[in-house]
């Protein structure tokens, strides 16, 4: 539980350090995001070294379950990643290796998780999420970000809440924050 404490502290640095980074980008502060990366990189590694919890006493499915379509998924591990690669171009999203016999198919792992996640919509939203949300979309407020997301959980479809948050909030469906916001919200209603 520690590891993982450290793991929630080091990306908070991180999110911290990018918005400085892209309010006044330096030397000094790519540096010190190259670094607490590659804490974050370790802390990381040592989680996914250790060893697991007793799969029968937990309730939830594990995330690389097998899946209805009964694709298997083979066991990879941990590439090593420095701050040099993310920064050097690399995609955005992390990705893991199914395999179904001689075919190859790549599932984005944050896409997994959502998906996982999206039936109960206060969980559908990681902690990045929830910061960028109500700082973009709900101007900081923890308390309305949470009557939204209450309001829109006890609505029957999608349409409705995208009708909700896009005339009744007044947000604009061409800004990234709302789409990505929409995104999920969609995953729910899906799941």
């Amino acid at each position: 539980m520690d590891n993982i404490k450290e793991i929630y502290q080091k990306n908070i640095e991180i999110e911290g350090i990018l918005r400085v980074i892209e309010q006044r980008d330096s030397k000094e502060a790519r540096e010190l995001l190259a670094a607490r990366f590659n804490e974050l990189a370790d802390a990381v590694r040592t989680l996914l070294a250790e060893p697991a919890a007793d799969c029968a006493a937990q309730a939830e499915p594990q995330v690389l379950a097998p899946a209805a379509s009964e694709t298997t998924y083979k066991e990879t591990s941990v590439p090593e990643t420095t701050a040099e690669t993310v920064m050097s171009g690399m995609p955005s999203g992390a990705t893991a290796q199914a395999s179904d016999d001689s075919r190859q198919k790549t599932i984005k792992l944050d896409e997994m998780l959502s998906a996982r996640q999206s039936a109960d919509l206060s969980k559908a939203f990681t902690l990045n999420d929830k910061y960028r949300f109500r700082r973009e979309l709900f101007a900081g407020s923890d308390q309305d970000f949470s009557h939204t997301v209450n309001l829109i959980s006890s609505m029957d479809s999608f349409d409705e809440a995208r009708d909700y948050l896009l005339h009744d909030l007044c947000w604009d469906p061409r800004g990234e924050a709302a789409e990505d916001f929409l995104n999920i919200i969609r995953r729910h209603f899906q799941a």
